[in-house]
């Protein structure tokens, strides 16, 4: 790829269709003419039924005039953040923040919106204090010797050692950090 050009629309294209990032691009009537496979697998939809959606059937807390107010908004301002819920095909929602930009492209004024799911980071702050945050896919964090809660600065954890016995004082890398360089 000697075309830094096509180089970089190449890059773009991997980073969109790869990211885990819900990526919309939304038209001024509220139907979608791009969306990322993430979106896809998030919402249960296929990339063809989008289609035949607009906003409102995924937006489960905005009513029609909340879009537009949030749409004249974005158009004013630029970009803007805000919380919203999407729903899914099955009815079930998630909590996202969406980073919302109008692009004008050939005079047509697209919202893309970069949403993240939230659910995650809303669930933490009603544990209560000193309860682990679980790891990602909803599985309990690791109970085992090398679980992240044993681990103390200044100490050497060998392999085979339930407890990480500390043999003397630190001296550079561990014998397991060698060992398993990431």
């Amino acid at each position: 790829m000697n075309d830094p050009d096509n180089l970089h629309q190449c890059l773009a294209r991997e980073t969109l269709e790869n990211t885990r990032g819900l990526i919309f691009w939304v038209r001024p009537d509220g139907t979608f003419p791009w969306v990322n496979p993430a979106v896809c697998v998030a919402l249960g939809y296929t990339a063809a039924e989008f289609d035949d959606l607009r906003a409102s059937d995924i937006l489960a807390d905005y009513a029609p005039d909340e879009r537009l107010k949030l749409r004249r908004e974005i158009s004013t301002g630029g970009a803007l953040a805000v919380r919203a819920t999407l729903m899914r095909k099955d009815g079930t929602t998630f909590p996202v923040e969406s980073h919302n930009q109008i692009v004008t492209i050939d005079g047509v004024k697209y919202n893309c919106a970069n949403c993240h799911d939230i659910s995650a980071d809303l669930s933490a702050r009603a544990r209560p204090a000193g309860q682990p945050r679980p790891a990602l896919g909803g599985k309990p964090p690791p109970q085992d010797r090398l679980s992240h809660r044993r681990f103390a600065p200044g100490r050497r954890y060998l392999p085979g050692s339930a407890s990480g016995t500390r043999r003397g004082p630190p001296r550079g890398l561990s014998e397991f950090t060698r060992a398993h360089q990431w």
